[in-house]
């Protein structure tokens, strides 16, 4: 076959990929020379979200997904015991490359009655100089502490997921997710004493004995690396957002921190280069907005929470650390890091969790069911996603977006009809060359 003819059947394996992009809902699409996008729940179930009260779709405890446009609001209502704390949260994940500014582009949280008091609200916006990555933050109706009594009651509440910032971008997918912590069978406990809050937390340790373990990061909360105490190494493409995540149960800290290699014969200054993230269980933020600059030399980024206590939703800046269960670190490097590591770099995590699993208060119902557990049942190996999300991320990122027609599945069957229809078309008027091809070659390790 030609230079033609092969150039040919390049472009429509690309529209194959692309259409299959477009039909598979647990994958945000991105560009050919993209890094994977976010991938969503396999259980999520599509929703639109409505512009009045009156017409909102109701969620129930559950995962769902919908898109938003720059400066829309889109509304959901949820019908709320009297009893269990309530967790309403909402991710955005534009793919790798989207335009996001500098800053002020992101997501405004609300969570009202029905009759539009006020219960909680979030905001949360990009702070990776320009780089996109999945951003999200929960609202809370909690039952005890010092809550208005009319966001206490039993009934409808409407959550409000809104788009600021600028009109770039076009729309995002977003993922929402309700969920529901029981009531306790007793009274609630006490903020820690002097306020866990305003503890500051420890520097992560070196791992015992030295040894680097290999870990393949998720693209999101979903498919999260499992990874406990210890040093950790991924390799990430410039532009690229990772997940992983690590088990606290009650009474237990995370510090975690990553290092960027010192580079080689460049000199540069890349603003928001470097950044590490960490979300709750109930996918709120802990630790948000964590990037640092990069100018050529090794260059750390560190986060910490204090001991996961029930009390410390009472106390201040600690509220985040309230439950026990995965929490899920979010590693981004920008995009302009190309020019130091244009074949990816090799990023260390140091992770340390400190302190004994303790008890925690009495439930009315079961915690682990509601989500908040850290059971292994069904769970990946450590350092990799889990198994239900169909393959590995590290071998999502080796056969690169082709890779995406073999999870298409099902409901992508009519793209790939139409992208290998195509294809052997071509094939045909080129000639009796090579039909193979071949995928396209993996991403340097």
């Amino acid at each position: 076959m030609g230079r033609t003819g092969r150039t040919a059947l390049r472009g429509l394996a690309a529209v194959a990929a692309l259409c299959a992009v477009a039909a598979l809902p647990g994958a945000v699409a991105a560009g050919p020379d993209e890094p994977p996008g976010y991938r969503t729940a396999p259980d999520a179930e599509p929703v639109r979200g409505a512009t009045s009260g009156a017409e909102a779709p109701e969620l129930a405890p559950g995962i769902y997904t919908d898109r938003i446009g720059p400066g829309e609001e889109r509304l959901y209502a949820v019908e709320l015991d009297a009893a269990s704390t309530a967790y309403l949260s909402a991710m955005a994940a534009p793919g790798p490359g989207t335009a996001v500014a500098v800053r002020g582009d992101g997501l405004a949280l609300r969570l009202t009655t029905a009759e539009g008091k006020e219960c909680d609200t979030a905001r949360v916006t990009f702070a990776g100089n320009g780089t996109a990555y999945p951003i999200g933050d929960h609202t809370t109706r909690r039952t005890g502490g010092r809550v208005d009594a009319r966001c206490r009651k039993a009934g409808r509440y409407l959550f409000s997921v809104g788009r600021v910032g600028g009109e770039a971008g076009g729309e995002w997918p977003v993922e929402i997710r309700h969920m529901s912590e029981p009531g306790l069978t007793g009274a609630a406990p006490q903020p820690p004493a002097g306020d866990a809050g305003g503890t500051e937390p420890p520097e992560p340790s070196a791992p015992p004995g030295g040894e680097v373990r290999q870990a393949d990061g998720g693209s999101g909360p979903n498919d999260a690396a499992a990874i406990r105490t210890g040093a950790w190494r991924d390799r990430l493409r410039p532009g690229e957002t990772r997940f992983y995540r690590v088990p606290l149960e009650w009474g237990q800290r995370l510090s975690a921190a990553a290092e960027l290699p010192a580079a080689r014969g460049t000199y540069a200054f890349v603003p928001g280069a470097l950044g590490l993230q960490l979300y709750n269980p109930a996918r709120g933020s802990v630790v948000g907005g964590n990037f640092k600059p990069y100018d050529g030399g090794l260059t750390t980024a560190s986060l910490g929470t204090p001991p996961v206590d029930y009390g410390n939703r009472y106390g201040t800046g600690a509220d985040e650390a309230s439950v026990p269960g995965w929490y899920y670190l979010e590693l981004t490097l920008h995009r302009d890091l190309e020019r130091f590591f244009p074949d990816g770099a090799d990023v260390t995590l140091r992770v340390n969790v400190e302190g004994e699993a303790a008890e925690g208060p009495e439930y009315d119902g079961d915690l682990r069911a509601a989500g908040f557990g850290t059971a292994e049942d069904g769970q990946a190996p450590l350092g990799r996603g889990r198994p239900e999300q169909g393959r590995p991320a590290a071998d999502a990122r080796r056969d690169g977006h082709m890779l995406i027609l073999a999870w298409a599945g099902i409901g992508t069957g009519s793209a790939l009809l139409l992208g290998l229809g195509l294809w052997t078309a071509v094939a045909r008027r080129g000639g009796t060359g090579t039909t193979g091809g071949g995928r396209h070659a993996a991403p340097s390790r």
